[in-house]
């Protein structure tokens, strides 16, 4: 995974602010580690765009993009359809992981095919009493080829304590 702001296809547009898709393909796993990054991050298609992002890992395991202790994280994704299809017809098993402590975080207006588990995992994944954990608006194309897994995936893991 490569953290934001030194990927080559996301780019940082303003503070805090991140557009994906200098291409119509963006190609690339991103790690969100709100450990590492002080600022709340929204991650957004440039207006009027349409991005297909892709991972750039042969391991079916590696999500396109994981967020950890993001809070205020936004993925604000209206034009942007997370494809986890693979060489030779493997599929990501999970498309976004979502795990530990993200107060306020949100996706909205994404799409998601072509994967294993799931669209979305959360693993160990909480908001706060007043700042939740809002996903609306998605569009999941599937089902994905693992057949205990869905949409969107809810897990408790005791291994899960920090960005894996």
């Amino acid at each position: 995974s490569r953290y934001i702001g030194k990927q080559t296809g996301v780019s940082q547009a303003a503070s805090r602010f991140f557009e994906v898709g200098f291409n119509d393909v963006l190609t690339e796993c991103v790690l969100v580690d709100g450990d590492r990054i002080a600022a709340k991050l929204t991650i957004t298609a440039p207006a009027g765009k349409t991005v297909v992002w892709k991972s750039d890992s042969k391991d079916p395991t590696q999500p396109i993009l994981r967020i950890s202790h993001a809070a205020g994280f936004t993925l604000s994704g209206r034009g942007i359809t997370f494809d986890g299809s693979l060489p030779g017809g493997a599929k990501v098993r999970d498309l976004v992981s979502v795990q530990l402590k993200c107060d306020g975080l949100i996706m909205e207006n994404a799409r998601f095919e072509e994967y294993g588990r799931s669209a979305i995992y959360f693993v160990n994944a909480q908001g706060a009493e007043k700042d939740a954990i809002h996903v609306k608006d998605i569009v999941v194309h599937g089902p994905g080829t693992d057949p205990a897994g869905g949409a969107i995936v809810l897990d408790a893991d005791d291994a899960v304590s920090s960005v894996r």
